[in-house]
């Protein structure tokens, strides 16, 4: 082998082989790795970008929700204002009809006790048993903690329903 370092006629330059021997020693070692090692990096990185995109996921789904949840509740208010006007004309129809029937069947009662004491006990024995409707959501398993979070801006019925939800789901992960 040749050097590439020439001194006096063709004899090598012993010095300058030395100062670049130093040189390629200060440099960092090509690194070398087992295929455990490898196999063990390549599974690291996966856990962590695993990890990371269950995160990121996580973080949309909620602000999906979020959004999703804002969205209803203009349309809850309306359904739960309609079904307190459907509830409360029952209540009336169920009074009048009921009234009716008294009067025509007897008469002499409404003139006793007066009208007004009749129609009074009829709404509040119809307000008793006459059920209001009932506006259920139904969330799938993997929604109910984000839902849960954004409950609290939506119908307190709502929120009343969902919290029960909320406990028989935890109650059956438990299981």
């Amino acid at each position: 082998m040749v050097s590439k370092h020439l001194f006096f006629n063709n004899l090598p330059d012993f010095e300058k082989e030395a100062e670049e021997e130093k040189r390629r020693a200060k440099m960092p070692k090509s690194p070398s790795f087992s295929l455990e090692d490898m196999e063990e990096a390549r599974k690291n990185s996966h856990d962590l970008g695993f990890e990371a995109g269950l995160q990121k996921a996580k973080e949309s789904i909620e602000q999906d929700t979020e959004i999703l949840v804002q969205s209803f509740i203009p349309q809850i208010t309306i359904l739960e204002n309609e079904e307190i006007k459907r509830h409360d004309k029952a209540i009336e129809n169920a009074i009048n009809l009921s009234h009716k029937a008294i009067h025509n069947l007897l008469p002499k009662l409404l003139d006793a006790h007066g009208q007004n004491l009749i129609k009074e006990s009829l709404k509040i024995f119809f307000e008793d048993h006459i059920p209001s409707g009932q506006l259920t959501l139904f969330v799938h398993s993997s929604m109910m903690d984000p839902i849960g979070k954004y409950a609290q801006i939506l119908s307190p019925k709502i929120i009343q329903q969902l919290i029960l939800l909320l406990k028989q789901s935890r109650q059956l992960k438990k299981d």
